[in-house]
Parts: C-alpha cells; structure tokens; sequence
C-alpha cells in the first residue's frame, strides 16, 4: 500500500502540493500547520452551536438535549447555525466587494476614453 505524503493529503491540486512541499522544506509555517495546532476544536463551534453575538454569551447549545436546549436570548440551535452562517457569508461578501467596485470603476473609465488598454466591446 502507498502511502501518501503529507501535501497530497492536504491537496489534490498538484501546484499546491509543489508549494506545500517547499514550505514543509523550508520549515514554512501553513494554514494546516496551524490547524493542526488547534486540534482538538471546540465540539460546539464544529457543529456551529455556540454563539459569540451579544455580550450576554458565548452561549452553547447541547446537542444530545442534556443541557441548554436555547441561548439566553431563545435562540435554538438551528437559528445560531442559520445566524452564524449567515454572519460568515456577509462578511466574505463584504471583504471581496471591492472586486465588483474595481470592476465597475474601470469600466466607467473605459467608457470616458480613459481605460488604457481596455476597450467596450459588442460581441
């Protein structure tokens, strides 16, 4: 049986697997390096169960249904899933928005005559 080496389990992509050899190599600290670190995770953030969003928390809902069953504000382990999720969406999509601000900026400078290299095109 082969056995696969430390990048091909982190990647199947082989430019990464490359890039984490030469970091292994190099004695580079990477993203699964840290991860690494950090195990054992917190069962409750695994799941997504626990909830950091008022200073009434960090409130963590049982899974099995031995403890709380809600947050302190009622919220149930659904809803705390849903926010979370919801709250990480909003905050990927406004990091990455100043990509469509670009976008949009260039194209109105193309549109003034003003977009070096870059012309409108009806195709």
């Amino acid at each position: 049986m082969k056995v696969k080496d430390r990048a091909s389990e982190r990647s199947f992509d082989a430019a990464s697997q490359f890039m984490l050899r030469v970091a292994e190599r190099e004695g580079l600290e990477t993203a699964w390096d840290r991860l690494e670190a950090q195990q054992p995770q917190c069962g409750f953030g695994e799941l997504g169960i626990c909830c950091r969003n008022c200073n009434m928390g960090p409130c963590r809902i049982d899974p099995f249904e031995e403890g709380p069953t809600k947050g302190v504000c009622g919220a149930t382990a659904d809803t705390m899933v849903a926010r979370n999720l919801l709250r990480m969406i909003a905050a990927g999509a406004a990091a990455h928005s100043d990509h469509g601000r670009d976008m949009a900026h260039t194209l109105l400078l193309v549109a003034e005559g003003k977009g070096n290299g870059y012309e409108i095109k009806d195709e």
